[in-house]
């Protein structure tokens, strides 16, 4: 064996070695620091049926500190608060899904409310126990966005905002997205909020983007010019 072929074999070696001692300290846990909700910003739930459960829904939400925990301790931790809360109703999802969804520390639904908050969003599972639940995103002492919630489905039901137009964009369901004039979104441009209805699948692909932003969506001129129709239809519902 000639003496540059040794030096390029121990070379090989040497390089080999050193990828499979870092690949130990590579963290390998899906990642997407946009995941949670700004500073200040609170959401909450709050019971308008009989047939709601209480309040008592945060570990609904899913944390950023899921990020840091190996998957396999991210998804335990997730099953055994979602039994310790309630039995919930089954899912019509593949083990396959199930499993990357409490990976991220999610309850597994078959679609999601997602609420973009400026870079940060906060997936909400859109399953059968939410029926009559109000989700309450509270962004200041003087601004907040109250939305109707239930099986695949969302609605905005109240805001602070001057202009009412949210109010008047109608609810959205995995169903029917797909014709809405908005899709899958409701807006409220003065509070900075969009709503956004995604599958399971399509929630997945998000947290796998390491650079999501929140879309951007065109309100049509027949919204914004809404003012007297979204504030007679608020005031009906209350």
């Amino acid at each position: 064996m000639k003496k540059n072929d040794l030096w390029i074999i121990v070379a090989a070696a040497v390089c080999a070695a050193a990828l499979l001692i870092g690949s130990k300290f590579v963290d390998t846990t899906p990642k997407n620091r946009q995941l949670g909700t700004p500073e200040g910003v609170t959401l909450e739930f709050s019971t308008v049926t009989p047939r709601a459960s209480g309040s008592a829904l945060s570990w609904l939400f899913a944390s950023a500190s899921a990020e840091e925990a190996p998957a396999e301790q991210a998804a335990e931790d997730s099953s055994a608060q979602s039994a310790e809360k309630t039995e919930l109703a089954p899912v019509d999802l593949d083990d396959e899904t199930i499993a990357k969804l409490e990976a991220w520390g999610l309850l597994p639904a078959e679609s999601y409310l997602v609420v973009w908050m400026g870079d940060y969003f906060q997936p909400v599972p859109l399953i059968e126990e939410l029926e009559g639940q109000q989700l309450r995103i509270k962004i200041s002492e003087t601004d907040y966005n109250i939305i109707e919630v239930g099986k695949n489905r969302f609605d905005m039901y109240e805001a602070s905002c001057p202009d009412q137009v949210c109010i008047t964009e109608g609810e959205v369901t995995l169903a029917d997205r797909e014709t809405r004039l908005l899709g899958s979104y409701i807006i409220c441009m003065p509070n900075g909020l969009v709503l956004e209805m995604r599958s399971a699948e399509e929630l997945l692909e998000l947290l796998d983007t390491s650079d999501a932003q929140a879309p951007e969506v065109e309100i049509p001129e027949e919204m914004q010019n809404a003012d007297e129709t979204a504030e007679a239809a608020n005031e009906e519902k209350r």
